[in-house]
């Protein structure tokens, strides 16, 4: 199977994403219809989407025309206008949905960054399909959104991009910044997870808990620590003390 065809059945799924209701729906399959048919070392992207203009050499104008024609149409590019104009079409209703699908979209660290990255990257994109040339929404503002919306476990690599010794970097250096740089380790949360995992496979007695608690409790709240002692003393004394004679 080539790629082309495999190209095609994904896009055949994809084709109840074409939605003007959803966000990231026209604009998605827009760009992966683009790869997918007209990837020919981009001169038919070019024809299409109007960034190619017809050759004034007669031997290269006809095979402009050739990739330009589509039966039963003025050309490639009048298709693909005709299409922009009934997805792109810009509404108060669509435009806000746009932009609030933009600014909500938050950083999932149990998934890998690179998706969040797209995503957000893939929302913002649709939102400028939406505005006039005068309103897109620049790689710098984008970079601000990435920042602002990045799990607090990515506090140290967003701390190194913002106090950056070179300089505010590039859309794309902050992509592979975040991508290379993984999240901060926590040694609490690491621990936790340590005695959790003793726990489930080894016999503990109570008492030892107890003990274990309390030490935990010591480092970070005393009074709590002192608490836990009463509570695990046995009746009719301190825990370790002898009772009084009479």
């Amino acid at each position: 199977m080539t790629s082309a065809t495999t190209g095609f059945l994904t896009l055949a799924k994809n084709l109840d994403k074409l939605s003007v209701n959803k966000a990231e729906g026209w604009s998605y399959w827009k760009d992966e219809i683009i790869n997918t048919v007209f990837a020919a070392g981009g001169v038919t992207k070019g024809i299409v989407n109007g960034t190619t203009n017809r050759p004034t050499d007669a031997e290269k104008a006809v095979d402009w025309d050739k990739r330009n024609t589509i039966a039963a149409a003025d050309g490639g590019a009048a298709i693909f206008a005709a299409l922009c104009k009934r997805f792109d079409k810009s509404t108060f209703t669509t435009r806000s949905a746009a932009r609030a699908a933009f600014h909500r979209c938050l950083h999932d660290p149990s998934q890998p960054i690179s998706i969040y990255l797209d995503r957000i990257t893939s929302l913002r994109d649709r939102l400028n399909d939406l505005l006039p040339k005068d309103e897109k929404v620049s790689d710098t503002y984008l970079k601000d959104v990435i920042l602002t919306n990045l799990h607090s476990s990515y506090a140290t690599a967003k701390l190194n991009l913002l106090g950056s010794a070179s300089g505010e970097p590039e859309l794309d250096q902050c992509k592979t910044i975040l991508s290379s740089a993984g999240p901060d380790w926590n040694v609490e949360e690491e621990a936790d997870k340590l005695l959790q995992s003793i726990g489930a496979t080894v016999k503990v007695e109570p008492q030892d808990m107890t003990n274990a608690y309390v030490a935990r409790a010591a480092r970070h709240q005393p009074r709590d620590a002192a608490r836990y002692r009463n509570l695990s003393a046995p009746a009719g004394g301190v825990s370790g003390s002898s009772p009084r004679g009479g």
